[in-house]
């Protein structure tokens, strides 16, 4: 079958002329069922959009309702059809652009099933995005989409610098795991009012105690298996600084964080700290403290050596 397409006059969309429809079948045969797909009169449809000197476009536009392009795939025979079984691929969306005078693929999305035991309450998927690269020919797999999981292929970097988070105070991950610690910035170019931490910060801090204890969720999911933990409780932190150094005075400090948060789900809130701060803070007054005894030491050394 061939026909002319063109959009209608009063769509807003621009004729395309020269534009052609292509329904290519392998035999006459008439496949006349309803259900599943419609009614098919073809046996192995191959349909293409054709664009002379233009865009070439294929759209399903639904008004007042919802619009959606299927891909089906089934075993078998079109009159036989199977059912699909583990690792079958289900589709591909594919783009192929003219490389050295032949048409090559150039990205890829691809619907793979995965259920170990197929059937209607067992209908694991994956959607994978395949990409092009420098010095290969072939397709590579850049990102991976499964129930609850999402794998990457290299790098992940956010599109703007130092403009988005990775989570939030009522969207936390559970466990990051890292084959080495995070890098903070510590440009001296990013920073400024520069000055040393003062003592009534540091007498403050050592007011701070550090706690034992188990996380209540834990406590609530495993009961006595839930693990005890070494650390700081915020809002004992907030109460001891604001104590020695006056109303507020934690919350002006970047270790103290409280986050506040609206949404679909329940409102709430949940005070945090900057351990990497907390401890360059811890580390500060143990270097006084050990200052202050050096200092002793040498005076009583000095005191004995006079005497």
């Amino acid at each position: 079958m061939r026909a002319s397409v063109g959009a209608l006059g009063t769509s807003g969309v621009q004729r395309m002329a020269a534009a052609e429809l292509h329904i290519n079948t392998v035999g006459p045969e008439d496949y006349a069922v309803e259900g599943w797909m419609g009614k098919p009169t073809i046996l192995t449809p191959a349909m293409s959009v054709m664009m002379d000197g233009g865009q070439a476009s294929l759209r399903v536009v639904g008004v007042g309702a919802l619009a959606n392009n299927r891909l089906y795939r089934a075993n078998g025979t079109l009159a036989a059809r199977t059912d699909v079984t583990t690792n079958d691929v289900i589709g591909d969306y594919n783009v192929w652009g003219m490389i050295g005078g032949n048409f090559t693929e150039l990205a890829r999305i691809r619907t793979t099933y995965l259920a170990t035991a197929p059937g209607t309450s067992n209908l694991a998927s994956r959607m994978s995005l395949h990409v092009g690269r420098n010095g290969s020919s072939s397709m590579q797999e850049a990102l991976r989409l499964e129930y609850q999981a999402i794998t990457a292929f290299g790098a992940v970097t956010p599109s703007a610098d130092n403009s988005f988070a990775l989570g939030g105070g009522g969207a936390r991950w559970s466990v990051v795991y890292a084959a080495s610690g995070t890098i903070s910035t510590s440009d001296a170019r990013a920073k400024c009012d520069l000055a040393d931490v003062d003592d009534a910060l540091i007498d403050a801090w050592d007011a701070v105690r550090w706690r034992r204890f188990r996380f209540a969720e834990a406590v609530a999911a495993k009961g006595t298996a839930a693990r005890d933990h070494v650390g700081l409780v915020a809002q004992e932190v907030q109460a001891a600084i604001d104590a020695r150094l006056g109303p507020d005075a934690a919350v002006r400090l970047g270790l103290l964080c409280h986050d506040a948060w609206d949404g679909a789900g329940a409102a709430g809130d949940r005070w945090g700290l900057r351990y990497e701060e907390c401890l360059a803070l811890e580390a500060a007054a143990t270097r006084r403290a050990l200052a202050r005894l050096d200092a002793r030491i040498a005076a009583l050394e000095a005191g004995h050596v006079a005497g």
